[in-house]
């Protein structure tokens, strides 16, 4: 093999030929290893690309799932919310058509007030009988036929918002578990 690189320094022209051969040899094996660092470099790239699009993919998927979710829960609370209030009207105009009843039911005797009730209309009626008459009808017993359809529509309106808000709260606790 030096007989050979001998012959071939001799044809070249001497040691500046020589020279000239390693400075080849060596820059031909720097630009074989700057290629293969190269190829080595896209095929990173490449696959930093595609990590990337898979990561933003997953991303895009949870935020359209969430948005999704977020549409559905409101969805669902609108709907609670509007039955509630349904609901709470409906309890409204039933405690005003008790009111009404119990009061029209006390009117026509139909229906007794308690004794603590009626204790005070007998004290009303001894002090009417002392007092002289004015030829007007007592209107204790109307009164407090009036107040007891009150006090019976306003328990029965409290009791409609209860239940209202009763609902509402489970149908926001029914979320919380999501």
């Amino acid at each position: 093999m030096a007989g050979a690189l001998a012959g071939i320094v001799a044809a070249l022209g001497g040691v500046r030929a020589t020279l000239f051969a390693v400075l080849a040899a060596l820059l031909a094996v720097v630009a074989s290893a700057q290629t293969l660092s190269l190829s080595d470099a896209k095929s990173d790239l490449s696959d930093l690309r595609a990590s990337v699009a898979l990561s933003t993919a997953a991303t895009a998927d949870a935020v359209a799932s969430a948005e999704r979710h977020a549409r559905e829960r409101n969805e669902e609370l609108s709907a609670a919310y509007i039955l509630a209030a349904s609901n709470y009207d409906r309890g409204v105009r039933d405690a005003e058509a008790t009111g009404a009843h119990v009061l029209a039911d006390l009117r026509a005797d139909n229906l007794r007030l308690h004794r603590r009730w009626t204790d005070a209309e007998a004290r009303a009626r001894d002090l009417s009988a002392a007092a002289p008459d004015t030829g007007a009808p007592d209107a204790t017993a109307d009164d407090r036929a009036e107040s007891a359809a009150r006090i019976v529509r306003a328990a029965a309106e409290c009791d409609a918002q209860v239940v209202a808000l009763q609902d509402i709260v489970r149908a926001v606790s029914s979320g919380e578990a999501r």
